[in-house]
């Protein structure tokens, strides 16, 4: 291996189970172009990691972690936050920096941009079945649900203002025990299903 070939710096993509996407190639085939040695690693590999890094390491090589498509983060929400706080103890480069990741992971940072005077989607808490003042506050027909922390739509549901009496508040109710949700309006446009 030449000398140049051992400098080039490496990033660790990491991702969830679902490593190798189409997606993943593509990103993979470019850094590459750019002389950027490309890895993706399981988030919750910890073995994999605990090689990757002291190799590099011993090495002195250059290297630094990206979070990408950890699309299961939301359901291991504390043992994300946990490996994130980890990587950072062992001083593990992370681009972004894990307050950042963390702030982000929580949809309360939409109430903060808001505060700071940036235009967000509208966002109200859901502390109440009550379901009517959510249109009324948010002057809609259509309204989403969705938990805090969560990635692809999980546990998020989409309610008409004509709806309101056939849905099932008990199963909202139980989520709210589990977590915290919040309230938009639908926005056309951010929704695509397949026929």
């Amino acid at each position: 291996m030449t000398e140049e070939v051992t400098r080039r710096p490496v990033v660790l993509f990491a991702t969830d189970h679902n490593l190798g996407s189409d997606e993943d190639k593509e990103v993979q085939s470019a850094w590459t172009n750019e002389s950027i040695e490309l890895l993706l690693i399981d988030w919750e590999d910890l073995t994999q990691q605990e090689e990757l890094f002291k190799k590099y390491k011993e090495q002195k090589r250059t290297f630094v972690v990206v979070i990408r498509s950890t699309w299961n983060y939301h359901i291991r929400a504390e043992k994300f936050k946990q490996w994130l706080h980890d990587l950072e103890l062992r001083e593990v480069p992370l681009y972004n920096s894990c307050d950042l990741i963390s702030w982000n992971m929580h949809k309360h940072y939409l109430f903060e941009l808001n505060d700071w005077g940036l235009s967000t989607v509208p966002t109200l808490k859901l502390d109440s079945l009550d379901l009517t003042q959510y249109f009324t506050a948010l002057d809609t027909n259509e309204i989403v649900i969705k938990p805090c922390i969560s990635a692809g739509s999980h546990r998020t549901i989409r309610i008409t203002r004509e709806q309101i009496p056939t849905t099932n508040t008990q199963e909202i109710e139980q989520w709210m025990k589990e977590s915290d949700y919040i309230v938009q309006p639908f926005i056309q446009g951010t929704c695509v299903f397949d026929n």
